[in-house]
């Protein structure tokens, strides 16, 4: 009897400090025209518990791009856009919950851009400001932000060139954030049973 109640508090020793514990976890993503990696690390206590290193594969040809394409413009169908909006007004509360957990420690993403053509060098250069722009103001926003994100663009006017890296460390309580995922995984599938009801 008693190595099980001392089972028990350990069970919910373990629990209390998984639920507070805080994982550190760092992404780190390189666009080279040589070769191009994502690399992720992930430290507890100091500790680093995981680390993993990705080659990512080559650009396909054009023929292999345009089929994919074709593929991928079936999932683009209004019915399905509608399914997935009404889902995402479902769950974006939650998502936003989710990622006012996060802390963002760093986020730095320089990219260099060069299409062979001045003109259009300068309307992509600023289009990817704006893209950049936007996702680092959806970080300010809803995550809580240890350190000012830096970003930027170096239009490369001279050749074609596309060059991009980015790290990014974020922080989480573990227990936090597998509670937070639980209920927009509910939210989810409550959803979709309500949508696949409503269209019986």
């Amino acid at each position: 009897m008693l190595w099980v109640i001392f089972l028990l508090f350990l069970i919910i020793i373990l629990f209390i400090i998984s639920y507070f514990l805080r994982i550190y976890t760092t992404f780190y993503l390189s666009l080279q025209n040589e070769m191009s990696y994502f690399h992720i690390k992930v430290r507890v206590l100091g500790i680093n518990v995981y680390k993993r290193k990705m080659e990512l594969p080559e650009k396909q040809d054009d023929a292999t791009d345009a089929t994919n394409m074709i593929e991928d413009s079936k999932l683009f169908t209004s019915d399905n856009w509608k399914v997935k909006l009404k889902l995402w007004n479902a769950v974006k509360d939650k998502v936003f919950n989710l990622l006012g957990k996060i802390r963002l420690h760093k986020f730095d993403w320089t990219t260099e851009l060069g299409t062979g053509d001045a003109f259009l060098t300068g309307i992509m250069s600023g289009g990817l400001w704006s893209v950049k722009g936007s996702i680092v103001r959806l970080m300010t926003d809803y995550m809580t932000v240890k350190t000012k994100p830096t970003i930027n663009v170096v239009p490369i006017f001279q050749k074609k060139q596309v060059n991009s890296e980015c790290e990014c460390m974020v922080s989480f309580r573990l227990g936090q954030t597998i509670v937070a995922f639980f209920h927009i995984v509910r939210q989810i599938k409550r959803s979709e049973n309500n949508l696949n009801r409503n269209l019986a």
